[in-house]
């Protein structure tokens, strides 16, 4: 969580502390509000041993202290969340990127599990927010998909600045937890048809015909009696056809360069890699699949961006 104190005379520089103890400062930064007075602001952890009660904020510079007294209320059900890791919701690599899926795993995010309805994801999902900050003093609210006691799925919130950055979570009692992440430019995850990061892609084949009509078909398959998914054989049709293997992925939207995507070993080209609309946070990529790759049947699907290789998947050539 965050705390703050504003009002004339805080120069750049103070610092706060709190009386008491069960409270670990994260970091201190410094912000000018409304009034123009300036407000020096320190994320916090509560520990949840933490004795409830009032508690005396101190800013200080040089000689000069400053006692907000009462400042701080600790009350029961305050606390840090322990344990806390964020994850790209693709493949689960601890590397994320700016405006991607992300999944955060912990102990006590929630106090329910609740799932977003509808293409507009709320901010606030069973009482549970995310909010990041970044570098420069930007704060946001993330997009909510999921949340739950163990699983938040949620998106990095648009406007965080590429970098260091600080994502809090705070759940419906009050118990929340900051964890510091780096937010990159890209860093690609692929995802599958299980949701497990590996085995049949989540794609779906585009096909183009020589008269220019396109049509798109599916690459998977889900099968009751295996209890599992798995892969359809893509059949690369007559020579006049142009087939497209539609990758979903995610953390790839800022790249500096299309993304090489091998298909069996054999590069295919790439001729779309960005933003899938209609999800908050999915990216897609179209490769064209070589008709050197007919008749190998079951093949990995390696994906690299700005030399970052995401997970690797699979696919069905016929």
């Amino acid at each position: 969580m965050s705390v703050g104190v504003s009002g004339p005379g805080i120069p750049q520089g103070a610092s706060i502390s709190f009386t008491g103890s069960g409270i670990t400062i994260l970091k201190t930064y410094f912000r000018t509000i409304g009034s123009g007075y300036t407000a020096v602001y320190a994320d916090i952890n509560i520990s949840p041993t933490a004795i409830p009660g009032a508690r005396n904020i101190v800013v200080t510079s040089g000689n000069q202290r400053t006692v907000a007294t009462g400042g701080l209320e600790i009350t029961t059900g305050s606390g840090t969340i322990p344990g806390l890791a964020v994850v790209s919701s693709a493949n689960y690599f601890n590397k994320v990127a700016a405006e991607s899926i992300i999944t955060a795993f912990g102990n006590t995010l929630a106090t329910q599990t609740a799932t977003a309805a509808g293409n507009t994801l709320p901010t606030s999902l069973g009482g549970t927010t995310v909010r990041l900050r970044d570098s420069i003093g930007n704060e946001r609210v993330s997009p909510l998909f999921f949340v739950s006691p163990n699983q938040i799925n949620c998106q990095v919130s648009p406007g965080i600045q590429i970098g260091p950055a600080s994502m809090t979570v705070t759940n419906g009692n009050g118990v929340s937890s900051t964890v510091n992440v780096v937010i990159n430019s890209v860093a690609p995850g692929i995802f599958s048809a299980d949701s497990s990061g590996s085995g049949a892609a989540a794609a779906v084949v585009l096909r183009i015909k020589q008269n220019g009509a396109q049509s798109y078909e599916p690459a998977i398959n889900y099968d009751p009696a295996l209890k599992r998914f798995t892969t359809i054989p893509i059949d690369l049709g007559p020579s006049t056809d142009q087939v497209f293997l539609v990758l979903f992925g995610t953390g790839l939207r800022f790249r500096a360069s299309l993304p090489t995507v091998s298909i069996g070993g054999v590069n295919c080209q790439v001729t779309y890699a960005g933003r899938q609309d209609s999800y908050v946070g999915m990216d897609h990529i179209n490769a064209r699949i070589d008709r050197s790759l007919i008749g190998p049947g079951l093949v990995n699907v390696v994906t690299v961006v700005d030399g970052t290789a995401a997970n690797t998947v699979t696919a069905n050539i016929k």
